[in-house]
Parts: structure tokens; sequence; C-alpha cells
């Protein structure tokens, strides 16, 4: 059956705008606009592509393969992506064994960034995320 996007809205309990902005960037199969007004079908799936947690960062860079794809994919940067999976041991490069290395000689971000001769928030990028 064919509702308005407001009552599939109110049925999912989300807010109209959202369901409108959702339907405007074709995140539904069924959605269609009439005149001024978003049309959808009522069985259409309400399915949710948000980032969760670093598992789901995990998963998708493990299925598209390169941090590049991972951060296209989620509108995330590239950095945060980085520091995601290197939080969870999963990426790794040239530079993320020295960081990883100089931090657990006891050397602080600000040092570890001249040695290598990066900024400290390129260092930042590679550490693993830390309990404030």
């Amino acid at each position: 059956m064919i509702i308005s996007i407001e009552d599939y809205a109110v049925a999912h309990g989300k807010a109209v705008s959202t369901m409108r902005q959702r339907a405007q960037r074709g995140s539904f199969k069924t959605a269609k606009k009439i005149g001024n007004s978003w049309t959808i079908d009522s069985a259409e799936p309400l399915v949710d592509h948000r980032i969760k947690s670093h598992d789901d960062f995990v998963e998708l860079y493990k299925r598209l393969g390169s941090v590049h794809a991972v951060a296209r994919e989620t509108n995330f940067s590239e950095a945060k992506i980085k520091k995601v999976l290197s939080s969870c041991g999963v990426y790794t490069s040239e530079r993320a064994e020295n960081i990883k290395r100089l931090f657990g000689a006891g050397k602080s971000r600000e040092e570890i960034a001249k040695i290598l001769g990066v900024k400290p928030r390129t260092v930042d990028t590679y550490l693993p995320y830390r309990k404030k």
C-alpha cells in the first residue's frame, strides 16, 4: 500500500524531516515524489546503515579492502578510519609500525612527531584510542 512519507515516518517513530531527506537522497527503493509530496510503499523496510561500532568499520574494511573506499562509503575521514582500524589491530603500515614502536618505548606524541618529521596530529592518527 502506498502511503505518504509523513505516515511512514510516524509508523517508524522517526522525524518526518529525516525521512523526507532520506527520500530525497534516494535511500528508499519505493519512494516517489508526486507534486510537492513524497510517497512510499508501507512495506518498505527502514534500514539503518550508520556505522555504530569499531567492528562495523573493520567489517567494511575487510569487505572493501582499502581505507580510501571505507572513507568514501562512510563519509568519515581517512585519518579517522586509520585510527579506528589501528586501534583494532587491523590496519598497519610502515609509519604505523614506527609510531607504535616509539610510543611503546615511552616517547610522547610530540617526540614521535619530531623524530619522524610529521605533525603531532598525524601521530594521533596511528595511536590507539585511550580513555580520558
